[in-house]
């Protein structure tokens, strides 16, 4: 799958990927059930896997 994104796309969708991980964490970090912290913490770990993917250094462009 190949996905064109322009620099302030990709900027917009690593700050909201920060974010979201970031709240991920907490939920995780509270949870009592091991089976609902370990089903989170895949979801986490394919987002932080697209974070990754993301090019670096873009800055907003417009």
């Amino acid at each position: 799958m190949e996905l064109n994104l322009t620099g302030t796309e990709v900027h917009v969708l690593r700050e909201t990927l920060e974010t979201v991980i970031s709240e991920m964490e907490r939920k995780i970090a509270g949870l009592a059930d091991p089976g609902a912290r370990k089903e989170l913490g895949r979801s986490r770990d394919a987002l932080r896997s697209i974070k990754e993917k993301l090019p670096a250094g873009l800055t907003e462009t417009g």
